[in-house]
């Protein structure tokens, strides 16, 4: 009896983020010499009077993308398509930090994802009362087969 109760509790324990996690929400960590984590007091904004913007605008970010994103062989080869959502703060110097994935696609579509991600340069920082502050900014990437 005693065993049982302890073999559950290892159990529940080792389980624990997959159990009690939100249906539908995957975060996977990524790590790379262009993400940092800071743990700092400052405000991080989900809205701004000037909202942090790719050097260039959405069409070059757009096209970043483009020119970057591979399509996963096997999620190509297994017909998937959709969206991953990522999320990640811009600071106050336009760099990217804490960037999660929000909703998964498929994990080789998501690792893809963070990849491109991680190549891109500094952003133009958001602005709030005068100020440069961080920011919270959520980026879709779809990853589609297109049929011809």
């Amino acid at each position: 009896m005693k065993h049982s109760f302890f073999v559950i509790l290892a159990f529940v324990i080792l389980f624990a983020n997959t159990i009690f996690a939100q249906s539908g929400r995957v975060i996977i960590p990524y790590d790379t010499a262009n993400f940092y984590i800071e743990s700092d007091t400052n405000k991080i904004y989900t809205y701004a009077d000037f909202m942090p913007q790719f050097p260039g605008g959405d069409d070059s970010l757009n096209a970043f993308v483009r020119r970057n994103a591979k399509f996963p062989e096997k999620a190509f080869k297994d017909g998937i398509s959709g969206k991953v959502w990522f999320t990640f703060v811009i600071d106050t110097q336009g760099r990217l930090k804490n960037v999660k994935v929000l909703s998964s696609l498929r994990k080789d579509c998501d690792m893809e994802g963070l990849r491109v991600i991680s190549l891109m340069p500094n952003w133009i920082p958001g602005m709030r009362d005068g100020k440069k502050v961080e920011v919270n900014y959520n980026f879709p990437m779809e990853f589609v087969i297109h049929k011809k």
